[in-house]
């Protein structure tokens, strides 16, 4: 049974930063975004790089690829994946394309820094790869097997890998060595989100479940059902120490509190009806997108949700939310050809 938190909901203007792009592409989507130094920056599938610069408060284009998927950086150099299996390092303060390369063989999906000098990348073609980066260039290190589908999802860091496939299963790898640790079974449809934190990992996927996993044993420590499916949104999910947090087909953010099984409950916020399209946690906060172009920044400590915004974006949705640098949420959705970034 949930436990539902009364919220006090309240409307503030954000600041709102514009690019535009409208006429020369005419359909389009935001695929991530993410933070770099004090700017966020923001990947299309046409292959457009955007810069959100805060200090400046500005929004311009870095870099044009052939296509785009996700972005990742870490202090002045950002990696882009594309569906075409390549991966393009830019350099985020000369704004040029330092390298591409010809990286898996099909749409790469997935991409994070493991650490400042390692890079991961999960592909359409089943395999995880491992890059080392030199200076101004990336060399493949080694090839990760084992999956039998498109690699969705993947965590990277603590010397640890963990990937969500449509084989239904995530499986743990050992960063250094590339030895698969667990593989972990129980979903029945594809895994579209992993987290990890301490000793826990959770996955999404489109069967409507939400797993809980311990990472020592690799069994699964808690089910939690119809949160999201393949035919509504798979929900979207965020690990912090030992609460899970969730946006879900009724439009709710939730969380659960994993030092008690079942885990307990709780309703974050109560949205319009509307389906979760982004989610993002930082120490104190949950910024929360849906399709119908909402935000909710909820206080995770309360449960109260303390900044509601709609606005009249004629956005279609929130494509993508996350924090700044300093902490403060920032969401990113399109109106009339133009990217726009709101800052809260």
């Amino acid at each position: 049974m949930a436990n539902i938190i009364q919220s006090q909901s309240t409307s503030h203007q954000p600041q709102i930063l514009t690019a535009s792009v409208f006429p020369s592409v005419y359909h389009f989507i935001i695929t991530s975004i993410c933070t770099n130094e004090n700017c966020i920056l923001i990947a299309t599938d046409f292959g457009a790089v955007y810069k959100a610069d805060l200090e400046a408060a500005s929004v311009h284009k870095i870099a044009q690829v052939g296509s785009g998927w996700k972005i990742s950086s870490r202090d002045k150099l950002a990696v882009l994946s594309s569906l075409n299996g390549e991966i393009h390092l830019i350099d985020t303060h000369s704004e040029a394309v330092l390298q591409t390369i010809k990286a898996h063989d099909a749409g790469v999906r997935c991409l994070e820094f493991l650490d400042d000098s390692t890079i991961i990348s999960g592909s359409k073609d089943s395999y995880l790869r491992i890059w080392a980066l030199k200076g101004d260039s990336m060399e493949r290190r080694k090839t990760l097997t084992g999956h039998t589908a498109e690699i969705r999802c993947l965590f990277a860091g603590d010397n640890l890998i963990i990937s969500g496939s449509l084989d239904n299963n995530a499986r743990v790898w050992n960063a250094e060595t590339g030895e698969c640790i667990h593989v972990l079974q129980g979903h029945t449809s594809g895994i579209h989100f992993v987290k990890k934190n301490r000793n826990r990992a959770v996955t999404s996927a489109e069967d409507g479940y939400i797993r809980v996993w311990n990472l020592t044993t690799g069994l699964c420590e808690a089910i939690l059902d119809g949160y999201g499916s393949k035919e509504v949104r798979v929900a979207p999910v965020y690990l912090a120490r030992d609460t899970l947090f969730a946006g879900t087909k009724n439009g709710c953010a939730q969380s659960w509190n994993l030092n008690t099984l079942p885990p307990v409950c709780s309703v974050l916020s109560t949205a319009l009806e509307s389906l979760p399209m982004d989610l993002a946690v930082s120490e104190s906060s949950l910024v929360y997108g849906t399709v119908a172009g909402a935000v909710y920044v909820v206080n995770i400590t309360s449960g109260e949700t303390v900044r509601y915004w709609e606005g009249d974006t004629g956005a279609r949705n929130i494509f993508r939310v996350g924090f700044s640098r300093e902490q403060k949420p920032v969401a990113v959705y399109l109106q009339g050809g133009s990217i726009h970034v709101a800052i809260f």
